[in-house]
């Protein structure tokens, strides 16, 4: 039997257990955390992360959501953001506004504790080409905030927004160690792949089974790194590379695995022929490539790298 009840995914509650109930003990007031922090780890609120916007992605110093304080009382806020995960799910969002000017950059922007359920917040899900609709564009239009529910200080929301991303690539990155939790990370294992490759009798074919060797030579190295970066990379710049290290490490593995199962199986990826693993793996394909970006892109990664690990100029 089958009940009409819309259940959100496990991974909803990754935002709020692995970085922004963090986020919350480590910058909120005692208010934001008496009010949050339990039903958060409870499960009873799921979060979201209101940053990219349609002209500030890879560049999110440069958001034009505005934040305007009426007296001093509520904050209004008026913007789009864009590409947010599970705000369909969602009840509360980590939203960044800019409270200065455009020329204050990073300095300008001030993070809020936003319920989605707001008047004048609209969540529109973006359909992609796998045919689910895991993101979504939210449009603010007056949307009221009151200064309680600010998050740290007037213009500290860059911190912030670092504080939360360095906690949620690692997490991410300790879960792709360890076969992780659902989505790409089920799929994404060395193992897997030699799965199906067993499956289909391909694993003497030669070229195959030296693509499946570089690739679990891959995973096994990142893992071993992220493993000793962690251990050894104390200090906050040098731990930011490590953790972009090992998320560029991770899509690229990820991307090789897409590629020798697709190289595997052939047209079957693409249609279900009723044979086995046929379109299975069409999801993870399909996915793989969503997992350059999110988080921050490959770029982005190489940025923080050769800044804050390397040392060289910006």
């Amino acid at each position: 039997m089958e009940l009409g009840y819309d259940v959100p995914p496990e991974d909803s509650f990754a935002t709020g257990l692995e970085g922004l109930g963090q986020t919350i003990l480590q910058h909120g007031s005692d208010h934001l955390k008496e009010l949050l922090l339990r039903r958060i780890f409870r499960g009873d609120l799921i979060t979201c992360l209101l940053f990219s916007e349609p002209g500030a992605g890879s560049d999110l110093a440069s958001v034009r959501t505005k934040a305007v304080r009426e007296g001093g009382g509520d904050w209004v806020v008026n913007g789009q953001k864009v590409w947010s995960s599970r705000t369909h799910y969602a009840d509360l969002g980590l939203l960044l506004a800019r409270t200065g000017t455009e020329d204050e950059r990073g300095r300008g922007i001030t993070a809020f504790l936003v319920d989605i359920d707001s008047p004048g917040l609209q969540v529109r899900p973006l359909v992609e080409m796998t045919g689910d609709a895991g993101f979504n564009e939210i449009f603010l239009d007056g949307v009221r905030i009151p200064d309680d529910r600010r998050l740290g200080d007037l213009g500290g929301g860059w911190a912030i927004y670092l504080a939360i991303m360095a906690a949620s690539r690692d997490a991410l990155a300790r879960s792709r160690r360890r076969g992780g939790r659902g989505g790409l990370a089920a799929v994404a294992s060395a193992e897997r792949v030699a799965g199906v490759l067993q499956r289909l009798g391909k694993q003497d074919v030669p070229t195959l089974r030296q693509d499946w060797a570089r690739l679990y030579i891959h995973y096994k190295v990142n893992q071993l790194t992220s493993e000793r970066l962690a251990a050894e990379w104390s200090e906050p710049n040098a731990a930011a590379a490590a953790r972009a290290m090992g998320k560029l490490a991770l899509s690229d593995a990820m991307s090789a695995a897409a590629q020798l199962v697709a190289q595997a199986l052939g047209p079957r990826i693409l249609a279900d022929t009723g044979e086995i693993d046929s379109f299975d793996w069409q999801p993870f394909l399909l996915q793989t490539p969503a997992f350059h970006i999110g988080g921050g892109t490959d770029q982005i990664m190489r940025n923080l790298i050769a800044e804050r690990g390397l040392g060289l100029p910006r």
